[in-house]
């Protein structure tokens, strides 16, 4: 049995009906690059850090020789009358177990939260780096599909996604056996650890955008994401040497 540890770091605001919006490394480092984004955009909190023997049996160490173990984080913004969560980690389980045992605690704990809705960002693998970017959205409840038809996504059933390994659907499908609806964003992008999905981001930003009414600066959006990248594609790179790799190059998702 997986042990966790939850600490609350920050002041729980009460809520009803907020959605989280959850984005660990995978694929193109797209989930992990738009959450990130709007984590500092949007100035969130941090609420809860979340430590388990699910990740990694390793620490590293900080500029200033301080260790720090891998987590998972949910962080709070309140956009207008909208309460948002943002889960962000610098890593995700590889095993069923584990996947299993993550999803459960975090479903868990923002059941509690008030959160009923839940969207999970992932990237489609591709060998070759597409020139434009299709969104694909999957939903765990046929009844959200109307609320998602006014936005530039793709509904192709399973003739793309036919599999999504990892949190990014794990965490959708046992949210809805809470009864906690959602949908996944899947980015097309390219399939290498080291490639952060710049545009790819872009589109899924655009999207939540529009879905959650953030209103954000579209202006120098390019600039600032990229004020992520060296960070994640050095975490991305530590992380393949720690992880089994997840994913395969025939279109597996994550």
């Amino acid at each position: 049995m997986s042990n966790f540890i939850i600490k609350k770091v920050g002041k729980t605001p009460k809520m009803s009906k907020a959605s989280l919006v959850a984005g660990l490394p995978g694929i193109g480092n797209v989930a992990r690059l738009s959450v990130d984004y709007l984590i500092d955009k949007l100035d969130a909190k941090k609420i809860y850090e979340v430590y388990s023997d699910v990740f990694p049996n390793s620490v590293t160490i900080s500029d200033s020789s301080v260790i720090e173990m891998f987590s998972v984080e949910l962080y709070h913004a309140k956009v207008k009358s909208k309460n948002i969560l943002f889960l962000a980690g610098d890593v995700q389980p590889t095993t069923n177990e584990e996947s299993y045992a993550l999803c459960s605690k975090i479903v868990e704990l923002i059941k509690g939260l008030g959160v009923s809705q839940v969207i999970t960002i992932g990237g489609i693998g591709l060998p070759e780096n597409p020139s434009k970017t299709t969104i694909h959205v999957v939903v765990n409840d046929e009844s959200i599909n109307k609320s998602l038809k006014g936005l530039d996504v793709v509904f192709d059933g399973n003739e793309t996604v036919k599999i999504i390994l990892g949190v990014a659907g794990l965490l959708l499908g046992i949210a809805g056996l809470s009864g906690i609806k959602g949908f996944s964003l899947l980015a097309e992008t390219l399939n290498e650890p080291s490639h952060v999905g710049v545009k790819e981001s872009r589109e899924v930003l655009k999207i939540l955008d529009k879905y959650l009414g953030i209103q954000l600066d579209f202006k120098d959006l390019d600039n600032e994401i990229k004020s992520f990248e060296q960070e994640i594609v050095e975490d991305a790179k530590f992380s393949e040497k720690l992880s089994k790799e997840l994913v395969s190059k025939h279109g597996y998702i994550g």
